[in-house]
């Protein structure tokens, strides 16, 4: 049966990590409008461009708090759909029509630099 010696497991060890993300990470908060309305419910995702993971938080009565976002510069994304009275028929079944309230312009994403352990962000988006 095979053992593995003592330096393969501190080798394993080392390569798996102790459970850090391993790259500095931050909590960002901060509020989302649109034309000056606060966005009521919704979505925040940041995606880093170079290393770490997407984070996603709940956009609640236009505040949100993000929290182990990779420090560094992320593309940021926003959703908050509404209803708008129609119909959409997928595969046969009907569903609700819904429309992104953050405007086309910001389809793309939008970039924001974090730096620091504990920062805030706020996005005051225009629709024209």
């Amino acid at each position: 049966m095979y053992r593995p010696r003592l330096w393969q497991l501190f080798l394993l060890l080392a390569i798996a990590g102790c459970g850090g993300v391993g790259y500095p990470v931050s909590d960002v908060e901060g509020t989302v409008q649109v034309d000056k309305v606060p966005i009521e419910e919704g979505t925040v995702t940041f995606t880093p461009t170079v290393a770490g993971d997407a984070v996603s938080a709940e956009i609640r009565n236009g505040k949100y708090l993000a929290k182990g976002v990779a420090q560094g510069k992320n593309l940021v994304h926003l959703y908050a759909f509404k209803e708008t009275g129609g119909t959409v028929v997928e595969l046969g079944i009907k569903y609700p029509e819904k429309k992104n309230k953050i405007p086309d312009k910001y389809i793309m994403g939008i970039d924001v630099e974090v730096s620091e352990s504990k920062m805030s962000h706020n996005f005051d988006l225009t629709s024209k």
